[in-house]
């Protein structure tokens, strides 16, 4: 019996880390990652961009896409040695934290990019513009419970429903 429940254990563990792994391939060169042109359009057309400026977000943002082109490699890699690390025999505790720590690296410096490119951008705008551009950034990003944004399955009560595990 407990050999029997070693060896579920075993297989829902390794069948895990396969579909996390596949599941991370599932968006590698589909577009997925390339700027989110929609939300670039959305953005010049709700400030009311000169032509001047659109030239100047468009040249930010070409440069933010290249730059995180790179770093997306660089996690692809490292994600794809982190497989190679958990599919040993006996995985190596130190060497699995150091590459864990080189992933968030590398996540830190995405995140650095982005709001390096949101500043940037806002420094473009006249007051009217970063007045507006407050109300969108305070938007964007936005995730939790509800309808299409969140945590399980299902319709959900939409934004601003209740969060399941919220103290009444």
């Amino acid at each position: 019996m407990k050999k029997t429940s070693t060896a579920i254990l075993v297989s829902m563990f390794v069948t895990a880390v396969a579909l996390s792994g596949a599941m991370a391939q599932k968006r590698d060169g589909s577009g997925w990652h390339r700027g989110h042109p929609g939300k670039m359009k959305h953005l010049i057309s709700q400030l009311d961009l000169t032509d001047a400026q659109q030239a100047k977000v468009t040249t930010l943002h070409t440069a933010l896409i290249e730059r995180m082109d790179g770093l997306r490699q660089d996690l692809r890699t490292l994600r794809s040695e982190m497989r190679a690390l958990w599919d040993s025999d006996v995985p190596n505790r130190e060497a699995i934290l150091d590459k864990q720590g080189e992933l968030h690296a590398i996540k830190g410096q995405m995140a650095e990019l982005h709001l390096g490119f949101r500043l940037d951008v806002y420094a473009l705008l006249t007051p009217q513009q970063q007045q507006r551009a407050r109300a969108m950034f305070s938007k964007m990003g936005h995730r939790g419970y509800g309808k299409g944004r969140g945590y399980g399955f299902g319709h959900g009560k939409g934004r601003g429903g209740e969060c399941p595990f919220a103290e009444k």
